[in-house]
């Protein structure tokens, strides 16, 4: 309400802004005594409201009388009302010093006015200007909560915190020494006199390692001191102290105390199902180890459900290790491992199963020829234990056949009801079980109907066509019963000389070693002619000299010399998947030592399929020069190269285990054996085990990098690790079937995408830089045991947040603090800022140092 009164006039009126004069509305009333009311103020009625008396007779201009309206307003206030500021609605401050606490008035009209209050007494405390002042801080005068209030005509406004006065602390009871058993529950207090948390918190060392607030197995509590480790291992035996960190003051470190662990009887490792080759010579370990050292034997359990330790003679328990001396059927069946000493017994049972490796018992022919447009039988037949599948495959692709015309029959043969020019090419039949594959090859030869000229309809008498069809069903059906009678005739005769063959091996005559001599004259004679027949081929195919030929005689003149390799050495291919440029296969490679030419090893071999491919020869060309320049125990070897002919092959080192990704992937408590074959679980990677893994993988990109190479491609998918946990870097490239997942389509081109900074994606610039990122990648996989990276993203979602830089890394909790802060390092945003190789193999050799002297 505004009011205004005058003495002799005739009219008042009320204005707002030279607007009016104003009358009785909703918004505004004009009482008789002259004064204004205003409702519902708000900022849209502020500014200068002026009142005029009128005098009507009078000369003299109306008198004036003006006031500015404006609203009261007072803003909120927040923790940075207070200096000096704090993270938390906490200050805590030493006994006996000093401090000066200001309170920020907040923006307000009319300006507001601050005061204290609060404190032990709960009371209005003196201030001047807004400064709070505490000196020679106790604890009984100055702890407590404390408010700082902000006023004026639109209300009042507070912020409040916490002030915690600290003293030094002071430890009553020392963590006591303890002789637990391996498997229970240890608890280690620590007594303090100290202010509360979070003034001070207690911290435990092991050694010299700060031990994390929580673990797999164990968890610290920062408030009362207490040390809680489930399921204690016998690795967990060590010297513990109690560290007391009070805000103000040196921390306080507490007596050692001894924690040392009684080790229970277990299985190391735990045996698992065996699966024996019949007639080989094999081992079956058991080992166990305890606090004293145990006896281990083993038994079997007889048709009768009785455990006997008694095995034949070709079956000896030495220390615990059972030796196979030529393995037999009877040897099938259940056996219990016993380890024991004079604390416990455990045993375990084991399945032991026998099998024999995949045989061909029918090889095709080599080479068959087939006319076109007639049907043609493959034979292929093979037997095992357990009975080996057969599957095949023409020109290396598995499958890659016509379904109309083809059909895999079911003794394992290849039956073409119409055989077309384009149905030429290598055809290989692979028979493979459990123990391996095997690989036979042949070569389908198409020949054309020549001689064959149809007649004008206008030649053609119509009473001979019934004669022609009758001729010609007949011939058929004569042509097919002398075929099918030709196999029934040869499957007879190959029966008849097999049994008389076993039968004279049997007899051990001299009969049979002339048996033996025959039929390998006649196997030398068969591979001589199958030799020759394929080389003259390969002159009719190959009669001028093309581009692929010229860029072979090239090569001969180039460093790949050295890696030459034949390809005829190579047998028993076995498909891995498909990558970017061809296939990828496990070989058998016979050759590679000179002290034993027959000697096979196993290899890895990607194909190039497209060889007139630029983009695709040159790619599979830096793979090439990335491999042969490299020489290194963490880097797979570079075997040699088939470039003889399509397609070529790029061999390289292999590992009994495979790659590292599947073996990350069954290391997890939720894998099964998807074989059926009922192994056990891979157990799960210690985390000194897994900081070697990265190691070693460090080491050889280390010398990758020093060799000025880029690997564009580093993954758990692309590294091999042995029985013996050596990991070696490899490149399969497994990106159209296997690891299909793990790659993303952009910009015409199959990138890693998960794997990948952002000026590698982006802007295309692969370099080392660009290969820490990746190796930071494989360090997240590692521990977090073959997951890939952001699991809960789509590609899309990724490739977004790593454009706007907003990708987060969740890490596992078994993850160990210098390892999160090297990932962190690995993958920062600056390629320039990311450390080098030989400084985080460095890093990683300090840690894994000082893991060892703790």
């Amino acid at each position: 309400m505004l009011d205004c009164q005058y003495k002799n006039y005739d009219v008042l009126e009320w204005y707002y802004q030279d607007n009016g004069p104003i009358t009785n509305s909703t918004s505004y009333t004009v009482h008789q005594n002259g004064s204004l009311v205003i409702h519902r103020m708000e900022s849209s009625k502020e500014g200068l409201y002026s009142c005029v008396g009128i005098k009507a007779d009078s000369p003299e201009p109306p008198q004036t009388f003006s006031a500015q309206v404006s609203l009261a307003y007072l803003d909120p206030m927040n923790a940075s009302s207070i200096e000096p500021s704090s993270e938390s609605s906490f200050h805590i401050l030493p006994e006996h010093s000093h401090i000066v606490f200001h309170c920020l008035a907040p923006r307000g009209r009319p300006t507001p006015k601050v005061s204290w209050s609060g404190g032990p007494q709960h009371s209005s405390l003196s201030s001047h200007d807004g400064k709070l002042t505490i000196k020679d801080a106790s604890i009984s005068r100055h702890g407590g909560n404390y408010s700082c209030v902000a006023e004026n005509l639109a209300g009042s406004k507070r912020v409040e915190f916490t002030l915690i006065v600290t003293a030094p602390p002071v430890i009553t009871a020392h963590p006591q020494s303890l002789i637990v058993d391996e498997g229970s529950k240890v608890i280690l207090r620590c007594g303090v006199s100290a202010s509360p948390y979070p003034a001070t918190q207690i911290r435990w060392k092991k050694g010299e390692t700060l031990l994390p607030l929580e673990s797999g197995h164990s968890v610290s509590h920062v408030t009362n001191g207490t040390l809680i480790i489930h399921d204690v291992e016998f690795g967990d035996r060590g010297e513990y102290a109690c560290v007391v960190n009070t805000s103000g003051y040196e921390a306080v470190l507490s007596r050692t105390a001894m924690l040392q662990i009684k080790e229970r009887l277990k299985f190391s490792p735990r045996p698992g199902a065996k699966k024996l080759e019949l007639g080989s010579n094999d081992k079956i370990h058991c080992k166990a180890k305890g606090a004293e050292q145990p006896v281990i034997k083993w038994g079997k359990i007889n048709s009768y459900g009785d455990l006997t330790d008694v095995f034949p003679s070709h079956i000896e328990d030495i220390n615990g290790t059972l030796h196979f001396t030529g393995v037999t059927m009877k040897d099938k069946g259940k056996y219990v491992c016993t380890a024991s000493n004079s604390v416990a017994s455990i045993n375990v049972t084991i399945d032991v199963d026998v099998f024999i490796s995949p045989n061909f018992t029918v090889v095709p022919d080599d080479p068959i020829e087939a006319f076109e447009g007639y049907p043609i039988m493959i034979n292929c037949a093979a037997e095992g234990l357990p009975q080996p599948n057969l599957q095949w495959d023409k020109n290396a692709k598995m499958n890659d056949f016509d379904k109309v015309r083809f059909e895999v029959l079911k003794n394992g043969s290849l039956f073409i009801s119409e055989v077309h020019q384009s149905d030429e090419g290598k055809y290989g039949c692979t028979a493979g079980n459990i123990k391996g594959f095997k690989r036979v090859e042949t070569t389908l030869i198409v020949r054309s109907t020549e001689g064959f000229q149809p007649r004008s309809p206008d030649d053609l008498d119509p009473s001979s066509l019934p004669r022609t069809m009758a001729i010609t069903l007949s011939i058929a059906a004569g042509y097919l019963l002398l075929v099918f009678g030709l196999m029934a005739w040869c499957r007879a005769r190959r029966r008849k000389r097999k049994l008389i063959y076993l039968t004279q091996e049997a007899n051990g005559g001299p009969e049979a070693g002339g048996a033996q001599t025959q039929a390998a004259t006649a196997g030398t004679s068969a591979a001589s002619h199958r030799k020759d027949t394929i080389e003259m081929r390969a002159k009719d195919l190959d009669g001028t000299e093309t581009g692929q030929s010229m860029s072979s005689n090239h090569s001969k003149r180039s460093g790949y010399d050295r890696f030459a390799f034949d390809r005829r050495n190579l047998s028993n291919m076995m498909l891995l998947g498909s990558g970017e440029f061809g296939d990828v296969f496990l070989v058998q490679a016979r050759g590679l030592k000179a002290s034993d030419p027959q000697d096979t090893s196993v290899l890895m071999a990607k194909s190039l399929v497209h060889s007139k491919d630029d983009e695709a020869l040159h790619e599979f060309k830096r793979e090439i020069d990335l491999f042969c320049k490299l020489d290194h125990a963490h880097v797979v070897k570079m075997i040699g190269i088939c470039r003889d002919g399509d397609p070529h092959y790029l061999l390289l080192e292999y590992t009994d285990w495979g790659d590292l990704k599947q073996f990350l992937l069954a290391t997890r408590k939720d894998s099964k054996d998807k074989s059926g074959s009922g192994k056990p679980r891979v157990r799960s990677l210690s985390t000194s085990q897994a900081v070697t893994m990265a190691y070693q993988v460090a080491l050889g990109l280390e010398h990758i990098s020093d060799k000025r190479l880029i690997h564009k491609d580093i993954a758990a998918r692309n590294c091999l690790i042995s029985s013996d946990l050596s990991v070696k870097i490899s490149l399969s490239g497994l990106s159209k079937d296997t690891y299909q997942k793990e790659y993303y389509k952009y910009r015409n081109a199959i990138l890693p995408l998960r794997w990948l900074p952002y000026e590698a994606v982006f802007d295309d610039e692969f370099s080392t830089k660009s290969d820490v990122y990746a190796y930071a990648c494989l360090i997240w996989e590692i521990f977090n045991k073959g997951e890939m990276p952001f699991p809960d993203l789509s590609d899309d979602q990724v490739l977004s947040q790593l454009e706007s830089k907003k990708l987060c890394w969740k890490h596992s909790s078994k993850t160990p603090e210098y390892i999160t802060s090297l990932h962190e390092k690995c993958i920062h945003p600056h390629p320039h800022q990311r450390p080098t190789f030989p400084s985080i193999v460095t890093q990683l050799s300090d840690a894994m140092c000082n893991d060892v002297n703790s």
